[in-house]
Formats: structure tokens, sequence, C-alpha cells
């Protein structure tokens, strides 16, 4: 049991990646600030090595009970990218590296989850003696996975989370192609991700009268496009029109009070998630070809649209919520234009939930 403590500016910004080496190379990505939960086992036995890494103010894998504890002015930012090298003569020049993750500020949440396998044979008997052990002429041999966890369950109670702030890095741009070759395009941002509290991957949390407010997610910028040299210029980072670049919606803001991993059975019984805010990535544009001076997708700076200012449940989660008020979370736009989804609360496809008295 941890009762009775304060945790407060828990603060941790990684170092910016260096730049690439040669003509064209691509820049390297900015490091990610996102927790993950490693242990070396040997069958069902722990070996004694792994690691954990999370520069959360509280890390909890494992089945505990923390009450009457207060997390506040904690942050942390992903790297910044490097940005590509001009291309030599009929070299296109190098992308930019993406932008570093950042998550879970306040709490991390966690489970440590291996296998082994579990071999067993089958005999084969004599056609004419089933099941006689005296006529077994041979076997069949086979292997099971058996997987076991740590455990994910802790239960907080009474606790306060206020004003953490995950940061993502910044794509970095693209390099000028060189004679006769294209430009780089720029590097995508990072994801931010459950700045108060961040419940990974098959956890099953349980929340009882406890506060998250004004916690932030703020999404990077996409790096920009490189210029064409007697060619066309790159794309620039988080374009909806390059076919190489994955959905741009993916590297965004998702769930400043509260992020809930893919397949966790979080419980909020009486909370309060209040004034927290999702902020979206925004897009790089595109290079420009030469000659014709004609630019590449995107032509102007997209907002990316973020998910879930209170809560973000991801794919496959089960989630009850009982007695809860969601209170002034938003999701930020610009002039008349909406770049966001569920202010309060975002369920984002294909889950289950319990939902009583909840208020938004």
């Amino acid at each position: 049991v941890l009762s009775g403590i304060t945790i407060m500016n828990a603060n941790y910004t990684p170092f910016n990646s260096p730049g690439p080496q040669g003509a064209g190379a691509r820049g390297i990505d900015g490091m990610d600030n996102i927790p993950y939960a490693y242990a070396s086992m040997s069958g069902d036995t722990y070996t004694g090595s792994g690691y954990v890494y999370s520069n959360a103010a509280l890390t909890v894998i494992g089945n505990h009970i923390i009450t009457n504890c207060n997390i506040r002015d904690c942050s942390v930012t992903g790297g910044l990218a490097s940005g590509g090298n001009d291309g030599g003569d009929d070299q296109r020049g190098g992308n930019g590296g993406n932008g570093g993750f950042a998550g879970a500020a306040g709490i991390y949440i966690g489970d440590i989850f291996d296998y082994y396998y579990d071999y067993y044979d089958v005999p084969i008997y004599h056609p004419n003696h089933p099941n006689d052990v005296n006529w077994i002429i041979d076997y069949d041999y086979y292997y099971e996975q058996v997987v076991f966890n740590w455990g994910g369950s802790p239960r907080f109670e009474n606790c306060i989370i206020d004003n953490c702030v995950a940061t993502a890095g910044n794509g970095a741009n693209g390099a000028n192609g060189g004679a006769r070759a294209r430009g780089g395009s720029g590097g995508s941002s990072g994801r931010a991700l459950g700045a108060g509290i961040f419940c990974d991957i098959g956890t099953s949390p349980t929340f009882i009268n406890c506060t998250v407010t004004n916690c932030r997610t703020i999404g990077g910028n996409g790096g920009n496009g490189g210029n064409g040299n007697e060619s066309v210029g790159g794309y620039g980072g988080l374009s909806y029109s390059d076919p190489c670049q994955p959905d741009p919606e993916i590297f965004s803001a998702y769930g400043a009070g509260v992020y809930c991993g893919v397949g966790t059975k979080p419980t909020f019984i009486d909370c309060t998630i209040a004034d927290n805010i999702t902020d979206g990535s925004v897009s790089g544009v595109g290079g420009f070809s030469q000659p014709g001076n004609i630019q590449q997708q995107p032509r102007r700076n997209y907002n990316i649209p973020s998910y879930g200012a209170g809560l973000y449940c991801d794919s496959g989660c089960t989630t009850t919520i009982t007695g809860c008020d969601f209170q002034n979370n938003a999701t930020t736009y610009y002039g008349d234009l909406y770049t966001g989804y569920g202010g309060g609360v975002c369920f984002d496809g294909g889950k289950d939930y319990d939902l009583s008295l909840i208020h938004i």
C-alpha cells in the first residue's frame, strides 16, 4: 500500500537527435518518451533480468493499492528529430526523421507479460487395440504457448492528478534533391498519450473517488518537404496525400486526462475528470518542384484531429464508469474548424462499455 505522498515537478526531456551522415541520408528519429515494461523469464521463473522504462512520476506494476496521493506539475516530452541531408547528383534529398512519442507524465500503470511453451505427447495406438497402453506404437508431439503476467490490476482511491503535460516531438524537414532528383519528405510528429494517467495494454486498474484535472497532451509538428531539382518536391510530414505515410491521425494527441490502451479493463467510480485539453498535431507543407515552382502536398498546414481530452479508450477496451463527472474537457479547434473527437470521453471503435450515472 502506498498512501499519503505527494510527487511534484517530475519533468523529463530527452536529448534531440543528431544529424545524419552522408549525402541524401535520412534524418534520425526523435527519442520516444513512452513507458515500457519487460522481464526475462525461463519457463515460468523470473531470471532476475529485465527492465521497466518509465519517466512517469509514479510507475505501478502489480496489484497494489494507492490511496490519498497527489501527483502534480509533471511533464514528459518526445525528442526532436533531425532533418535529412541534401542529395548528391541524381540522388533524392533525405527524408526528415520522425518526432518522438511522449506519454505518462503523471501515473504509468503497466503489467509484465511473458510466455513459455508447454510440451506434451499423445500416444498412437495400434488400430486393433485402441486405448490399450500395451499397444502404443508411436507418439505425436505437441506444444502450446502458455501466457502469464505479473498483475496489472492496481486500485487507486482518493488520489489527485493535476497539471501534467505530455508533448510529442516534432518531425524534421526533408532535404533538397541533388541534380535531377526529387526532394525528401518531411517527417511525422510523435504521438502524445495520457499525460495524467497512462494505462498500458491489458491492465485492469480501478479508480475510486479520484480527480484528474488540468492535464494536457500536445501533438507535434510535421516537417516540411524539400525542394526538387529538375524534379518534384517532397511531401510535407503528416500528409494525407503521400501513399508512403501512415494515417496522420495516428500521430496526434490522445487522452490528456486518462489514456487506456488496447485491451484494458479500467473501472472509474465517483471520479472527477475536468479541464483537460488535447491539442492535435499540425502537418508540414510540401516542397517545390524546379523548374515550374509547383508545390507538393500539403500546400498549407493542416490541423490533425485529437481525441478524448478527458478519457480516451483504445480498441478492445472494456470500460466501466459509474457516478463520474466529466467537466470542461476540450479538444482544441481553430477558427470555426473543429479538430477533435470526444472532448469529455472518446470510445474509439469496437469496444464494450458499461456506463452508469455518467455526467459529461
